[in-house]
């Protein structure tokens, strides 16, 4: 009798019943309803603690069948292990997967989407082509063992290379424009537009690209063809520099002067498409972010930045090349940041860490309208992408390698040399190389300075250097300017700006020296003291270096170069004290 209940719980173990289900199922059998429930269940212990008696591994070897496919043997008298073991080296020998940011990508066939799980298409396309059979009474029948494809997704993706993605890129010496991977730079190439072969110097190419695409935009900056340049040159580097790349701040103080549009042109050369995630604040706008790094565009653009500019999330994107965050659905993970953020927005407050951060290219058409002449770049940038990749592919493989000394770029040193020596290899006067100036960008986009900039100007443009009293300051900027000053401050304007320019008493802002006097007034109660103020300018303006010479024309043109552009070109460079105190002199490009 023993051995008859043993036999019938090893049964229904083997068909997974519970413990419950088989004492209450065993005591109502006639056969053994004298037990008690402690009697069964210790029972069930000593057949559950029986050794499982080893089966004969056998060998699961690829059977080729019909054209060609591979396929992987399922039976019962296999192991399940060894099924999904044999199953993932007959998907790794026919897809060749490689894992980016996370994802599995096939890579032979042409291009994939990433896979993120088990369930999306693009896995189990691939994994459907494996024919599984098994040996029946019929002989072999051939079928999809769904069971094992989560299995089969995670021991593959444990297998397979991690690799950068990216378009065009320049690495290990060579300009890598082909799609596919390139396993000895360990990089995915997801390029469908292979760069024509461009006929000419670097230099020639750098003046070519110029003014096909940027000499109608309205740049302010002294040194704008370096910062331009350092911008269309950096997704290209990527793979190529290992430390942190900072941003590009394009930056006005009106709407339509080409911000988002010059953002939008670089992005259109690097990738042949944009990524624009829109303005916001909090956890959405972080998501939105680390969404847009899964991407295999190296360019994302954050338009119309409005307020304060910084935070932990995008800060650190700048500062690393690897970022472990937590998207929604997906948990945390490691997040390849090898990515360049253009950032576009008018009069933009930036934090001191992000003032740190970024390469500033301002833009201003002083109220112009844009010229009827510009391009539709949108359009012809796509259009003519092959060609102007050339150009990007010359000038990138003339450069021999060599790095300009930099100093002062705050963690960006490597990125900051890499882009001084191939302009200085186009004839460049990059030394020395000043991009990244946190002192005057913390002056020109403090909050206060953003605030008070109109109001101060416009003060000072009317009323001059004499003292004036709040009401006569409100009266010649306007009441509008002086409540976005004062911050829309409830009550008596004048009281509340009053108030505001005391407590600023002895302060510099916006090249202004704000100070607070005394005046002896009379009024028909007799005479009394008030307060009135007075401005005085103490910078004519705040300049950046001259790092690359200057035109005299701002749209410059061919001419402007010269005529021949396979010598030096020379041209006009305002001579100035720059942030370190040393005189720039004129150079050539």
């Amino acid at each position: 009798m023993s051995g008859d209940l043993h036999d019938e719980i090893r049964d229904r173990l083997k068909r997974r019943q519970g413990r419950g289900r088989i004492i209450g199922d065993l005591l109502k059998d006639p056969n053994f309803e004298h037990m008690t429930p402690a009697q069964v269940a210790d029972i069930i212990g000593e057949v559950e603690a029986e050794p499982v008696p080893a089966k004969k591994a056998t060998a699961v070897v690829p059977v080729p069948v019909e054209e060609n496919v591979l396929a992987v043997v399922a039976d019962s008298s296999i192991p399940t292990a060894a099924i999904i073991e044999n199953a993932s080296d007959v998907f790794v020998q026919q897809f060749a997967p490689v894992l980016v940011n996370g994802a599995l990508r096939t890579t032979a066939g042409g291009l994939s989407e990433p896979a993120a799980g088990p369930k999306t298409s693009v896995f189990l396309g691939s994994y459907q082509k494996i024919g599984f059979y098994k040996t029946g009474k019929n002989g072999r029948s051939y079928f999809v063992k769904g069971d094992c494809a989560a299995a089969v997704f995670e021991t593959v993706k444990s297998r397979a290379p991690i690799v950068r993605i990216g378009k065009s890129t320049f690495l290990g010496g060579q300009f890598i424009d082909s799609p596919g991977l390139h396993a000895a730079h360990g990089y995915y190439c997801t390029e469908t537009i292979p760069a024509l072969d461009y006929h000419g110097p670097a230099k020639q190419a750098v003046i070519e690209l110029y003014e096909a695409l940027f000499q109608l935009f309205p740049f302010v900056d002294e040194d704008h063809l370096v910062r331009l340049f350092a911008a269309v040159l950096s997704p290209f580097l990527l793979m190529h520099i290992n430390g942190p790349c900072p941003a590009f701040l394009i930056t006005a103080h009106n709407p339509g002067d080409g911000k988002t549009l010059l953002g939008k042109s670089i992005a259109l050369l690097a990738d042949g498409e944009t990524v624009v995630v829109p303005w916001g604040a909090g956890l959405k706008f972080e998501e939105n972010l680390l969404a847009a790094l899964d991407s295999d565009c190296r360019v994302i653009i954050v338009d119309n930045v409005k307020g304060e500019l910084g935070g932990a999330t995008i800060e650190a994107l700048l500062t690393t090349r690897k970022i472990r965050a937590n998207l929604k659905y997906e948990g945390s993970r490691i997040f390849d940041a090898d990515k360049i953020f253009f950032i576009t927005g008018n009069n933009i407050i930036l934090t001191p860490d992000m003032a740190r951060r970024v390469v500033r290219i301002r833009v201003d058409r002083q109220g112009s309208p844009q010229p009827e002449n510009m391009p539709d770049l949108e359009v012809l940038v796509p259009q003519d992408r092959a060609r102007l990749l050339g150009m990007i592919k010359t000038v990138l493989t003339s450069w021999d390698g060599s790095m300009l000394p930099v100093v002062g770029h705050k963690s960006f040193e490597q990125w900051a040399g890499t882009i001084g020596g191939i302009l200085s290899a186009c004839g460049a006067c990059v030394d020395p190389l000043h991009l990244i100036d946190p002192a005057a960008l913390a002056i020109d986009h403090d909050g206060d300075s953003i605030r008070w900039g109109d109001l101060l100007d416009s003060w000072f443009s009317k009323l001059g250097e004499s003292t004036w009293g709040a009401t006569e300051i409100i009266a010649a900027a306007g009441t509008s300017t002086v409540k976005a000053a004062i911050g829309h401050y409830p009550g008596d304007p004048a009281r509340a700006l009053g108030a505001a320019l005391t407590a600023m008493n002895g302060r510099v802002l916006c090249g202004y020296r704000i100070t607070r006097e005394r005046k002896r007034i009379f009024t028909t109660n007799g005479d009394r003291d008030m307060n009135v103020y007075r401005l005085r300018r103490v910078v004519d303006a705040l300049t950046n270096d001259c790092t690359l010479s200057v035109l005299s024309n701002p749209y410059p043109t061919r001419e402007s170069f010269g005529t021949d552009h396979y010598n030096g070109v020379s041209h006009m460079c305002i001579a100035g004290p720059d942030s370190t105190g040393n005189n720039q002199t004129n150079g050539e490009f």
